[in-house]
């Protein structure tokens, strides 16, 4: 595979900063005449094209846009993807997809790597500790930013998903049903949307008088592997609590990994609810009743606010949240067929 050279490879050869190199080639801000030549001997001798930039400079549009998440593999995200891919495609733009595996570090350099390629502007769902790394990410420039599924406190583009209210709608329902000790699979409590959701989780707990017992509550897990590591010795013992509730697709699978391995069945044995449902959830046998969220839409939405910024960069920036619905189905201990007592999150 032939490896074509980076912005990265002209500054190194040149001894500069990336910057440099694209201040010279861009002509962005004046460069001393010895660094512009050097950079220029650079360009050359490590075979950097510069038909595709300067086509991109005409036009001041290169057509393309970066997107960075931090697990393609996950559902959810992989809806989220379709769903720019859609949008991109009617608009004439191609998604160039990066992976962080919510590393800040890697979801950084990947930023840097999409910036090298010009696009004209990024989609990102960011790791657990980027947010702070925001002034960093658009320093030189003015690249577009809109933010997808985990959302900041800062005036940004940005769309999600309601998250507090749905997940306290789901532990209500168990609490309805005469449930008093629901434990949480949390997960990395860094992550925006994953903290939302156990806020719902003790909301509705605290609402309906109950204790919120840490000994009930998996927190730092992030993978499937690490949740059946965690859940096998609980789910195991004689105190288990009466039902779970799992805050995303992976917590789910492991949860089940583990409620398979020691012979614990739901609703019987143990009563569950997840937020966001896995692939063909309706063949799974009890399918579990789970938050769903418009992951496709909010994908088309996220790449409509980008196309917007970039036609109308002084616009004010929009911060959208789309509502999931619950798809009921058995694991809550309902009988099949039983309609959603949440009508506000019907789908």
């Amino acid at each position: 595979m032939v490896v074509m050279p980076t912005l990265s490879d002209v500054a190194s050869q040149a001894r500069v900063s990336i910057a440099t190199v694209s201040h010279v080639l861009n002509g962005t801000r004046p460069v001393r005449e010895e660094t512009r030549l050097r950079v220029e001997r650079a360009v050359e001798e490590v075979g950097y094209r510069r038909d595709r930039l300067a086509r991109a400079l005409r036009r001041n549009r290169t057509d393309t846009v970066g997107l960075v998440v931090s697990d393609p593999a996950q559902p959810v995200f992989a809806q989220m993807i379709h769903g720019v891919e859609l949008e991109a495609q009617t608009a004439g733009y191609t998604v160039m997809l990066a992976m962080s595996s919510d590393d800040a570090a890697q979801e950084l350099e990947a930023i840097v790597k999409l910036k090298e390629h010009r696009v004209d502007g990024i989609i990102l769902s960011e790791s657990s500790h980027m947010l702070d790394r925001f002034d960093e990410i658009l320093r030189g420039d003015e690249i577009p930013l809109v933010l997808l599924d985990r959302l900041a406190s800062r005036t940004l583009d940005q769309v999600g998903a309601e998250t507090v209210a749905p997940m306290k709608a789901l532990v209500d329902h168990l609490i309805d049903n005469g449930c008093t000790d629901i434990g949480m699979i949390a997960g990395d409590l860094a992550v925006p949307t994953l903290k939302e959701r156990f806020e719902g989780y003790r909301l509705a707990l605290e609402s309906a008088g109950l204790p919120v017992r840490e000994d009930r509550i998996i927190t730092g897990v992030r993978t499937e592997r690490e949740t059946w590591a965690a859940m096998r010795p609980v789910l195991q013992g004689a105190t288990r609590a009466e039902a779970y509730v799992t805050a995303s697709t992976n917590l789910t699978a492991g949860f089940l990994r583990a409620m398979r391995d020691v012979g614990v069945q739901a609703p019987d044995d143990v009563k569950l609810v997840s937020f966001d449902e896995l692939p063909y959830a309706d063949f799974f046998a009890p399918r579990i009743t789970s938050v769903v969220q418009p992951a496709v839409e909010m994908g088309r939405l996220a790449m409509r606010l980008l196309l917007r910024r970039l036609n109308a960069p002084d616009s004010r920036p929009q911060t959208t949240r789309l509502r999931p619905w619950i798809a009921h189905r058995e694991t809550c201990g309902c009988p099949p067929g039983t309609p959603s007592p949440f009508p506000e999150f019907a789908g």
